[in-house]
């Protein structure tokens, strides 16, 4: 379930009323939840249907499993704060990788799905990786990538506090339904 927005316009980064509960942020939500909480302007349609668009791509090319962590403009009222539209969406895939695949292999099969910009381009997706395939000896990479993604989304960039959501990666989440896409 997404929260509703605080006072500055983001989404809550923990329950204010149970601080030390489980109910924080990377928030559980549906993709048909994030469509009807966040797309309430065109420009914000746009930028969830390239959304769309880009998980219908990972999904041609055989990542279905993981989850993806969304934030960004586009999962607060940037309409408020900043007196703007959103520009894209950034969102990190955490993605295990299809049996009989190496992550250099996919990459290199496909190097225009991780190109950075081009999937900005396209896509308005701002869209970086992070595979769960890991073994052992990659385990201190692993925790710093999270560690790392999880206390630069937790912040804006004046030190407020804020959350972001997290969307599971199956395919079976594209089925939106709100009609708006």
């Amino acid at each position: 379930m997404i929260p509703k927005l605080n006072n500055n316009g983001f989404l809550p980064p923990f329950d204010l009323d149970h601080p030390t509960s489980h109910v924080r942020s990377p928030y559980k939500a549906t993709l048909n939840d994030i469509s009807l909480s966040f797309c309430a302007s065109g420009k914000r349609q746009m930028i969830f249907d390239g959304f769309l668009k880009f998980r219908a791509k990972l999904h041609e090319i055989g990542l279905l499993t993981g989850f993806q962590w969304i934030n960004s403009s586009f999962t607060q009222d940037t309409e408020l704060i900043d007196n703007r539209d959103p520009n894209d969406i950034d969102v990190v895939t955490f993605f295990y990788l299809p049996p009989l695949t190496t992550q250099e292999l996919l990459f290199s099969t496909y190097p225009e799905v991780f190109d950075m910009n081009l999937i900005k381009k396209q896509y308005h997706v701002h869209s970086f990786y992070l595979e769960l395939n890991n073994d052992s000896d990659n385990l201190d990479f692993f925790v710093r990538s999270i560690t790392y993604w999880y206390s630069l989304w937790s912040h804006n960039r004046y030190g407020k506090w804020k959350g972001f959501l997290e969307v599971d990666l199956s395919y079976e989440q594209n089925d939106v339904g709100s009609g708006i896409i």
